[in-house]
């Protein structure tokens, strides 16, 4: 079973969830169609918030480091992503399959940049500093990364 780890500065152990374990969050962070979100896109999703619900931060929590299966890293402030962030985990009632960016992947709707969206998300670590962050750097007025990243 496919697994995204939930780790760094929370209070109690790092968590790793599954596709059911995300589908039955409680329904007020579920987005039953992402394309609602994201154009172009289908899918269900939680909203990023839910990795918060019922546990602690601690104190120091600023920034989230994203790290995909492939190695792409992308470091972000938490604040940034925390209401409009979307976990995508299943197209319908399947899991997501890799060719859709799967296991998991993560999307930030509106986002000044594209690269900050990774598939095949593997884990989220709550740090107090930002991260490893392998994302292209964009010419100004440019954007490095398409929404397929």
């Amino acid at each position: 079973m496919t697994t995204l780890a939930i780790l760094g500065l929370l209070e109690g152990t790092p968590l790793e969830l599954s596709h059911a374990d995300l589908s039955s969050m409680p329904e007020a962070y579920q987005v039953p169609d992402v394309g609602v979100h994201v154009k172009g896109r289908t899918g269900r999703a939680i909203r990023f918030r839910a990795l918060l619900h019922d546990r602690d931060l601690l104190d120091n929590s600023r920034w989230i480091d994203i790290l995909s299966t492939d190695g792409f890293a992308a470091s972000l402030p938490i604040e940034e992503i925390a209401d409009d962030g979307l976990i995508l985990y299943a197209t319908s009632d399947d899991p997501l399959t890799e060719d859709e960016g799967g296991p998991f992947r993560l999307m930030i709707p509106n986002y000044r940049d594209a690269c900050a969206s990774v598939k095949h998300l593997a884990s989220i670590a709550f740090s107090d500093q930002p991260g490893k962050d392998t994302r292209p750097k964009s010419e100004p007025g440019g954007d490095a990364c398409t929404l397929d990243r």
